[in-house]
């Protein structure tokens, strides 16, 4: 009898909430998002890293987020208010990559937040550059995070925003170089950031995938861009502008390696002044991955 009872009540528990799972796999939800935040000495960019530093966190606080690559974080001010915000949630935090003084050069900008154990495995910079990107110690970060009880590795980037296509390609293989000194067959790999390469590129785009030796997935959701001069309001906008896909979440192929993965772009908004509501020139990539 006290058999029947209890199936009873979870039959009941169990139609008020349909959406329950019973067995849950393995999942890891990755967020990253290039967010402008140059440094304030280039005030006539009018891009106001401090007001927007303000409203940043609680946007990644209001979304089931595991772990945050940052790129174009450069102001150290504007850092400061980030990790202070994120901390409570994310206490584990990695970069900004190539990150050495003195010099006249910044960092990366690529900085990662983990709500889970998190370690800074390595760092690369790119042996070429061009122009204004000469400017930042652009390159890779390599982090490994554990989640119940499983090891994911991921590197975050930002690539050359111009130079040739060759030059685009070799940092691509500096990235896979930098993966290849911790691969290992039972931990899952990822490569996410500001690639600086078009999805639409029939040329970089298949380049990109064949260097990193990864796979990538279509974007689910209204917001098929990451980069948008027709909405954004941090960008030129234009009725007829241009938007585009150049921020990936990557997952390095190996063999036997079943698992599913949700894309989707988050448009991140709050009026931080009386024109602006966008808090990036990007918008930022969110990745659900599960291992079956």
């Amino acid at each position: 009898m006290l058999l029947i009872i209890k199936v009873f009540f979870a039959s009941i528990l169990f139609t008020q909430h349909p959406s329950v799972q019973v067995d849950s796999a393995p999942t890891l939800r990755i967020l990253t998002w290039n967010i402008k935040m140059l440094p304030r000495a280039l005030a006539h960019l009018k891009h106001y890293p401090i007001k927007r530093a303000k409203h940043i966190p609680a946007q990644v606080l209001a979304d089931s987020v595991d772990v945050v690559c940052f790129q174009e974080a450069f102001d150290p001010k504007a850092r400061r208010i980030i990790r202070k915000k994120l901390k409570q949630d994310f206490p584990y935090m990695a970069g900004p990559a190539n990150n050495w003084k003195p010099s006249f050069k910044v960092n990366s900008g690529v900085m990662m937040f983990s709500k889970y154990p998190m370690r800074q495995l390595g760092q690369t910079k790119f042996s070429t550059c061009d122009k204004e990107d000469c400017m930042a110690r652009k390159g890779g970060l390599l982090c490994e995070v554990r989640k119940d009880n499983r090891t994911y590795q991921l590197l975050g980037t930002h690539c050359e925003a111009g130079g040739t296509r060759e030059m685009k390609i070799s940092q691509f293989y500096e990235l896979k170089n930098l993966a290849d000194q911790h691969y290992s067959d039972t931990v899952v790999q990822f490569f996410c950031g500001d690639f600086n390469c078009k999805k639409n590129d029939t040329i970089l785009y298949p380049k990109l995938v064949e260097a990193i030796d990864a796979e990538d997935g279509e974007i689910t959701g209204e917001w098929q861009c990451t980069t948008d001069h027709r909405y954004c309001d941090m960008n030129d906008m234009k009725p007829n502008g241009k938007q585009n896909v150049i921020d990936f979440v990557f997952v390095r192929k190996k063999q036997n390696h079943q698992y599913t993965s949700q894309r989707y772009v988050r448009k991140y908004t709050q009026l931080w002044d009386k024109k602006h509501k966008d808090l990036s020139d990007h918008y930022a990539v969110y990745m659900v991955y599960t291992c079956k």
